[in-house]
């Protein structure tokens, strides 16, 4: 999908394409917040593609996401001679 909207945007702003909007009008016709996000998410990386960052926040905000810059990843943790499903790492213990 992102790669069909990268073409249906390439000659012009993501404003003036129809596209992305019918999707989203599509979405609250048919209660589909399922589309709705992938659309705002599409809508996010065509804006952060463009260096337009106040857009891209807002489009993660209508959603409830945090902006990709603010996740953070932890972990991999050592476990050669322990299951890693029976096994609490250092941000599960209540030490």
């Amino acid at each position: 999908m992102l790669e069909t909207l990268d073409y249906q945007y390439a000659d012009k702003s993501i404003e003036q394409h129809d596209f992305s909007k019918e999707l989203l009008k599509h979405a609250r016709l048919t209660r589909r917040k399922d589309l709705e996000i992938i659309t705002r998410l599409s809508r996010a990386r065509y804006f952060g593609l463009h260096h337009q960052d106040a857009e891209k926040a807002r489009e993660y905000t209508s959603v409830g996401m945090p902006l990709e810059s603010t996740r953070r990843v932890i972990g991999p943790f050592p476990a050669t001679d322990v299951s890693p499903f029976h096994h609490p790492f250092p941000p599960e213990k209540n030490d």
